[in-house]
C-alpha cells in the first residue's frame, strides 16, 4: 500500500489491512445522492466472474423495469464483455456510466440492481457485483492481498473523512462483513489499534 504507515498494517487471514484508512472513513450509499460526474457507477470498470454474471442475469427481468433499454424487444442486450477467460466487464455508456445505472428526473443516479434488491426486500450485496458492494474499500489482487480504502474515496458524496475513531463506521463494518465474513470483521474490530 503505497504511502501507508506500516505500523497501521495488521494481518487478518493473510490479508494486509490498513486499519487506519478503514477507521478514517464514514460511508453511506444513498441511492439518488450521486450525480453522473460524482458517481462510482461512472468512474470504474465493473469486473465480475462467471458466478456473479449468472446471478446478475437471473435478476435482469427485475432490473429491466428500471433500465428498459437493456431489453431490445427480442431479449436482453448483451451487457458483458469478456476481459479474459472467466472474467467479464459490465459495459458502460459512452460517458462511462454503467449500463445498470439510471437517472431520475433530477439527473440523480440510481443502480437498477440496487433498486431490484430493495424491491425484492433483499440486501443489495445479494444482487450487486462484489466490486460494487466492496466500494469504497480497495482490495488488491497481489499476494499478499491488501485491504484499504480507494484513493479517491473522499471525492464522492457518499464518503466523509472521520477524525480519529475507535470503531469502524457501521456501514464500513457492514461492507467488511458482507465481503469478508463475520469472523474477519470480528478480528478487525478486536485488533489492537
Amino acid at each position: 500500500m503505497p504511502g501507508t504507515d506500516t505500523e497501521n498494517i495488521i494481518i487478518i487471514d493473510d490479508i494486509e489491512v490498513d486499519i487506519a484508512s478503514l477507521y478514517s472513513i464514514k460511508h453511506r450509499c444513498v441511492p439518488g445522492k450521486c450525480s453522473k460526474n460524482k458517481c462510482c457507477c461512472s468512474k470504474y470498470d465493473i469486473c465480475i466472474d462467471e458466478v456473479e454474471m449468472k446471478r446478475i442475469v437471473g435478476y435482469l427481468p427485475e432490473a429491466v423495469k428500471f433500465v428498459p433499454h437493456l431489453d431490445d424487444g427480442s431479449g436482453f442486450e448483451n451487457i458483458f464483455e469478456e476481459e479474459e477467460p472467466g472474467l467479464f466487464i459490465i459495459d458502460a455508456e459512452e460517458d462511462g456510466l454503467c449500463l445498470f445505472a439510471y437517472p431520475d428526473e433530477e439527473e440523480k443516479i440510481f443502480c437498477s440492481l440496487h433498486s431490484t434488491a430493495l424491491e425484492l426486500q433483499l440486501h443489495p450485496h445479494k444482487v450487486k457485483p462484489r466490486s460494487c458492494i466492496t466500494w469504497p474499500l480497495a482490495v488488491t489482487d497481489d499476494a499478499p492481498m491488501q485491504l484499504s480504502i480507494a484513493e479517491d474515496a473522499f471525492s464522492f458524496p457518499c464518503n466523509i473523512r472521520r477524525e480519529k475513531s475507535l470503531s469502524l463506521d457501521p456501514d464500513i463494518a457492514q461492507i467488511v462483513k458482507d465481503v469478508f465474513g463475520e469472523q474477519f470483521l470480528m478480528k478487525l474490530e478486536k485488533s489492537d489499534r
